[in-house]
Parts: structure tokens; sequence; C-alpha cells
């Protein structure tokens, strides 16, 4: 799974709840080699994931070995944390500079006015981003 693999991926699941077998079927396309059973590992494993039985509407038991019954599960992100917003939003702002690196102060004024937040804050969420780096004297730019 790398970065471009996930991002489409996370696309597809804020959509609307998907099958198991559509997302895997997705994920296949865009070039990953990983199976069913290490994709359903993996979102158990993200935070903000829901997986659960289609039929029963409840979460299945993790311990199951759903062996045929992949088809049964169903995939949703659940709602973004405030971090994850920000990051989002924060990702956008830089994106919008075609590439130019952009001080950290800048992008905080830059944000939507919902988000209140201070150049601390974006430069702890940045971190841990696969997507924005900050480098030199507090700039932020695309990976």
């Amino acid at each position: 799974m790398n970065d471009s693999i996930y991002e489409e991926m996370d696309r597809y699941l804020r959509q609307s709840p998907q099958r198991l077998e559509d997302l895997f079927r997705v994920v296949r396309e865009q070039g990953s080699d990983w199976s069913i059973a290490q994709l359903l590992l993996f979102l158990r494993c993200l935070q903000g994931v829901e997986v659960w039985g289609e039929s029963g509407g409840e979460e299945p038991d993790y311990g199951q070995d759903y062996g045929q019954d992949y088809d049964k599960l169903m995939v949703r992100m659940g709602e973004r944390s405030m971090s994850e917003r920000v990051l989002e939003a924060v990702v956008e702002v830089v994106r919008s500079r075609q590439g130019q690196p952009i001080p950290v102060g800048q992008v905080v004024q830059l944000l939507p006015g919902h988000f209140v937040t201070t150049e601390a804050q974006v430069r702890a969420l940045v971190k841990g981003s696969s997507q924005v780096e900050l480098f030199g004297p507090g700039l932020l730019r695309l990976k």
C-alpha cells in the first residue's frame, strides 16, 4: 500500500459505506498486491474506519476467520477528528500554492475561519503527514 493507493481508497470510502470486496477491487486496480485478508487487517488498524457484518449490522468478531464470508463485510469511514480536519485544510492551503513553499504562519491565516489553531499545532500535525512537510525556517511544502 502506497500513499496514492491509500488516498484513492480514502476518497472511495468517504463517498459512502462500501462492501469490502468492492474496496478490494478498487485497491487492486490501483496496483496493490495485497490479499483481501491483508486489506481487512489494515482497515481494522486504521483509526476512524469501521468494519461490520452486512447482515447483522454489528461489528464482526475480530478473531473469526471469515473465509468465504468477506462478501458480507462492509467498510466505512467514521467521523474525522478535529486534527484530521485541520490537517486536511492545511494540505489544501499548501496545494493552492502550486508547489511554492509557504510559511506556517501564513497557512494559519489562510485556513477557513471555523478552524482555530496555532502555528505550533500546525507544526505538530504536519510531522505525521504523508502529504506535507516542514522544512527550512518554518516553511511548508507538498511531499
